[in-house]
């Protein structure tokens, strides 16, 4: 499990360990050529020496703070190191350039600041001085490989066998971040995505249906009605007196008493009963399937809520909630059914409130 959280963490920021790897192969590769050649290659393997004391000094320097600057150090001394490097081996290094380039995208992909048009602008002109450096001595000073003597020879296939394994290595941490970065990018974007579906289908306050989703499910009801003869049933109900609970203990109570209302009735309502906030205080509730209990259930509910108290700041707020209700056996459309509970629920607030009123051809 360590060893997997390692990996991951390299992964998603891998120029440290690209760092550390480079300095590394440079001191192993300096080794090797500083007891294999003479005084002529002298330059380029303490060169090597110093590339790698650079990377493992920025490296722990670096660790933990600017990867910018780190970033930026590594373009610069892999620019240097070809740029020194091609006058001793005279070999065209197309790898540590296509290195650097997917080094750039990697960086830019990887990251959203105002910093990336500074450092892509640093790049490319060093970059392009890099390339305009090897074609000058690719064909001005180039020595054709029949007229290299054997330590020259065997010093330039080191050079360049060593940058190609330096740049597998690179490229493959690099091809692997890439991935894992566009992984991170597929989650992210999901995640927003559900998350924005989720606030415009529900009301943030509660946590219930909001009005959009709920008229999904009239639709719903009302196509079960017409291919199955399901009958389903509305109510609406709206919290009573309201407008004092705000006045005497302040709108954060009101919201609480919603919040905690509507909790209370969603734990006491069958799951398959949808519960949305019509707007207000006022709340509908859907009924997908209708039976001889539904009325009976709602108000031993309604009523289990009006003597349940609720605490808010060690005060005591007794909260009631007059509900109308309707069906679709006398309805045709869920608008309608809506509409005929409403008007039950208003005869009810006309009638002392705190009560289920449903219509007389329920």
């Amino acid at each position: 499990m360590k060893t997997k959280f390692s990996t991951l963490r390299i992964l998603s920021n891998p120029f440290p360990f690209i760092c550390y790897t480079t300095g590394l192969l440079l001191l192993i590769k300096s080794v090797i050529l500083l007891f294999n050649f003479d005084i002529l290659f002298k330059p380029v393997i303490i060169w090597g020496f110093c590339s790698a004391l650079f990377y493992a000094v920025l490296t722990t320097i670096l660790k933990k703070r600017n990867i910018f600057i780190l970033y930026l150090c590594y373009i610069l001394e892999s620019c240097l190191r070809i740029s020194y490097s091609i006058v001793f081996t005279k070999c065209d290094p197309k790898y540590e350039i296509l290195l650097i380039s997917f080094f750039i995208v990697s960086y830019l992909f990887n990251t959203n600041t105002k910093k990336n048009k500074v450092l892509f602008g640093i790049s490319l002109i060093l970059i392009s001085l890099t390339i305009v450096h090897t074609f000058y001595f690719k064909f001005k000073i180039h020595v054709p490989v029949s007229e290299l003597n054997p330590a020259q020879l065997l010093f330039a296939k080191t050079e360049v066998y060593s940058n190609i394994l330096i740049t597998f290595i690179q490229l493959t941490v690099i091809s692997f971040n890439s991935g894992l970065t566009l992984k991170k990018m597929y989650l992210k974007n999901e995640a927003a995505q559900k998350k924005l579906e989720y606030i415009t289908c529900h009301d943030i306050l509660t946590g219930l249906m909001n009005r959009y989703l709920a008229v999904s499910h009239f639709s719903s009801c009302e196509s079960r009605k017409m291919n199955e003869n399901i009958d389903y049933a509305i109510a609406i109900l709206d919290i009573d007196d309201f407008k004092n609970i705000n006045d005497i203990y302040g709108h954060d109570c009101g919201d609480f008493i919603l919040k905690s209302y509507t909790q209370e009735l969603r734990k006491k309502l069958d799951p398959q009963i949808k519960i949305a906030r019509w707007g207000g205080e006022e709340f509908v509730i859907i009924f997908p399937r209708l039976s001889s209990e539904t009325v009976f259930e709602l108000d031993t509910i309604r009523e289990l809520l009006s003597l349940s108290p609720f605490i808010y700041n060690g005060q005591i707020i007794h909260v009631s909630a007059t509900y109308g209700m309707s069906s679709s056996r006398h309805l045709p459309s869920a608008f309608d059914i809506l509409n005929d509970a409403d008007s039950n629920l208003l005869i009810g607030k006309q009638n002392g409130k705190n009560r289920l009123v449903v219509s007389q051809k329920f």
